[in-house]
């Protein structure tokens, strides 16, 4: 009971013990031993309120509860910034197949993805940037000689594909050291305004097709 009646002991524990649930938090640790020595702590500080109550020390109790509820908004307050700041500066992980590929060049040519299309090379794992999850995926897909040619000329006469005057660049990404941007001669991209935009590149060699999505 004497250590309860010593309120600002129990506030020097609770403030310690929220300081190190944010730092824990801050860094990205999933434990969760900091939470529960936070619940330890915020009994033992309700615990000394209510006694304080009933030994009707109000002045106390208002004073106790004022600070605990202050260290307790302000401790929420640092996680939930920094964890914003996490989300814009690293976004998510994003896992991408087949399906990915194939729906963003319905979506965006609005044809079906060719069933005789072999994918040859492409992202997999791409990490977003920020609350919009922004990130550039690149695949490379092998098709039939006629149907290269098919897409070429619907690709071209698109009034909303519009033509790109320099090559594709593939530095840095998982088409590097596969193949020279100067091999793909024809290149177009289509907006979608608010969503993504995507290049389809046109190999010379009248097989290869490089897909690219931005997404923003």
């Amino acid at each position: 009971m004497r250590l309860l009646d010593k309120w600002w002991v129990m506030l020097f524990i609770y403030f310690w013990t929220i300081l190190f649930v944010v730092g824990f938090e801050v860094s990205g640790s999933n434990s969760v031993y900091p939470l529960y020595l936070a619940l330890v702590a915020g009994v033992l500080v309700f615990a000394s309120l209510v006694y304080q109550l009933v030994k009707k020390q109000w002045l106390k109790a208002v004073a106790g509860g004022v600070v605990s509820f202050g260290i307790t908004v302000v401790g929420a307050g640092v996680i939930f910034i920094a964890g914003a700041f996490q989300s814009v500066t690293k976004g998510n992980t994003n896992t991408l197949d087949e399906a990915f590929y194939r729906a963003e060049f319905e979506d965006h040519t609005r044809t079906l993805f060719p069933a005789s299309a072999s994918f040859l090379a492409k992202d997999e794992m791409v990490q977003g940037l920020g609350f919009e999850n922004e990130f550039d995926a690149h695949c490379l897909v092998r098709l039939p000689k006629a149907e290269y040619q098919e897409l070429l000329t619907r690709i071209s006469s698109d009034p909303e594909f519009m033509k790109n005057h320099a090559p594709p660049d593939f530095s840095g990404t998982v088409l590097a050291g596969k193949v020279k941007a100067e091999d793909f001669p024809a290149s177009y991209s289509h907006d979608d305004p608010g969503y993504s935009l995507y290049t389809v590149s046109f190999h010379k060699g009248g097989e290869s097709v490089a897909l690219k999505i931005s997404t923003y």
